[in-house]
């Protein structure tokens, strides 16, 4: 008879990877002798049972079942994330479709950083066109509002004051300089300090940053694991160097005792069949 398959709800595999978040750190490790294996075994049943508890949860699984699930949902979950960094490079760090799209849920699970979208600016490529048909209506008043003045911009203004003041015949010079206090620095625009959206490129290397320092992090618990692991195994063929050495001794040790009882049985083989005929 086939064994049927079990399916969780939408619900119950949220409440697997809430579950199993707190844990992930003993649930990755690679280890595999006894003491992490029953360690990952009271874990999974400490899961199981808050996962039983829990309102709204349909049938009741067991631990083996509630691992499976969380094995079967992380390799999806890994699969959907290394298509969205491709989808990401694709666009130079912009959005990707509603299909690879992470939930909130998903996305606190693996730890992957929300992007915030890019503010509005008037005259950008991300401006509604109400914004930008706002912008250009009031240029159009402001250049209109005269017909015979041609409008001026603060450049050509800086310029045509600056060749007056350059002319020493002209009597208007003496009046410039005493109705204006700084005719030149009044028409220089003053730098803004709003503050700017990042750019696309911008939020793909913070992104490409912050994976590169989970790698970084990533290789270096593994380096500290290889180190341990190779010192436990150094330690053990210490220690089976020592029985072994131990067991040479004896051996040694044994030999010896007979080759003196032979030696002493060959030089009075009397005591031989005294030692015989007491035992008898």
């Amino acid at each position: 008879m086939a064994i049927s398959k079990v399916y969780f709800t939408q619900f119950e595999k949220e409440l697997v990877l809430s579950l199993t978040k707190p844990h992930l750190n003993l649930i990755e490790n690679k280890e595999t002798n006894a003491v992490i294996c029953s360690k990952k075994n009271e874990i999974f049943k400490e899961i199981t049972r808050q996962f039983n508890y829990t309102d709204g949860v349909v049938n009741p699984r067991t631990s083996q079942q509630i691992r499976q699930c969380y094995l079967n949902l992380k390799k999806k979950l890994t699969k959907k994330r290394n298509v969205i960094r491709q989808e990401r490079r694709k666009s130079g760090g912009g959005e990707v479709s509603e299909e690879t799209e992470l939930k909130d849920g998903e996305m606190r699970f693996l730890g992957e950083p929300q992007l915030t979208l890019s503010m509005l600016t008037p005259l950008d490529s991300d401006s509604t066109e109400a914004e930008i048909s706002k912008s250009q209506d009031s240029f159009s008043n402001a250049s209109t509002s005269d017909p015979f003045v041609l409008p001026v911009t603060p450049s050509q203004g800086t310029s045509a004051k600056a060749s007056t003041l350059n002319n020493p015949f002209d009597p208007s010079i003496v009046e410039c300089w005493s109705n204006a206090e700084t005719p030149l620095k009044a028409e220089i625009p003053k730098p803004t300090s709003e503050p700017t959206a990042p750019s696309a490129a911008a939020r793909a290397a913070a992104c490409i940053e912050v994976e590169h320092l989970q790698t970084m992090k990533y290789m270096e618990r593994e380096e500290i694991r290889k180190e341990k692991r190779a010192e436990a195994e150094n330690k053990e063929h210490e220690l089976r160097m020592e029985l072994l050495r131990e067991q040479i001794k004896l051996t040694k040790t044994k030999t010896k005792f007979h080759e003196k009882l032979v030696s002493t049985l060959e030089e009075n083989p009397k005591l031989f069949f005294q030692n015989h005929i007491k035992i008898g």
